[in-house]
Parts: C-alpha cells; sequence; structure tokens
C-alpha cells in the first residue's frame, strides 16, 4: 500500500477529518460565526428582553450590541477551536501512521 492511499485512509476515518477537509475559513465561519457567535447573540437577546427592565431604545442599542460583538467572539471561539481541534488531529494521524508503517516494516 504507498503512502498516499494510507493518508487518505487515516484521513477517513478520524471524526475530525470532515472539519479538516472543509478547510480552516469554512469552519470558522460555519461553525464559529454562525454556531457559536449568533446563537449566542440570539440566546442573549432574549436573556435581555426576559430578564432586564429597559426601555425600548436601550432594548435595540442591546440588540445591535449582541449581534456586532458575538459574531466576533464566535470568530475568535472558531479560530482557537480549530488551532486546538488541527493540533489534536495532526498527533492522532501521526500516530496511526507510525504504527502503520511499524507493521510493514
Amino acid at each position: 500500500m504507498n503512502k498516499e492511499i494510507l493518508d487518505e485512509t487515516l484521513l477517513n476515518d478520524d471524526p475530525w477529518s470532515e472539519n479538516h477537509k472543509r478547510g480552516k475559513r469554512t469552519y470558522i465561519i460555519y461553525d464559529g460565526i454562525l454556531g457559536f457567535g449568533l446563537t449566542m447573540a440570539v440566546i442573549m437577546t432574549l436573556a435581555d428582553l426576559l430578564f432586564r427592565e429597559t426601555t425600548w431604545g436601550d432594548f435595540l442599542t442591546q440588540v445591535g450590541l449582541n449581534f456586532a460583538l458575538w459574531p466576533i467572539g464566535g470568530m475568535i471561539y472558531g479560530w482557537f477551536m480549530w488551532k486546538y481541534m488541527e493540533g489534536r488531529y495532526q498527533k492522532r494521524l501521526e500516530r496511526q501512521k507510525n504504527r502503520q508503517y511499524e507493521r510493514w516494516a
């Protein structure tokens, strides 16, 4: 079995491989900004609506801040999660490669 086939086999077996194939930018946009950032913006807006007694103008200001700041936080979250998970993925991939090569040696 050649190295390219081995690499493809190892990539497909790992749960992170789908995210790895999608790429960093796509992961940050979908999982960080949309998945985390906008979800938190909605949750925090609902929390403001339910638990804070403010005027309509203050509420709209808070909504604007939530939808401006939480997606930025989501982008940062997505970037850090990508770095962390990709590092773990590369370590697992290297360990699996070493085990495969040792079996064939």
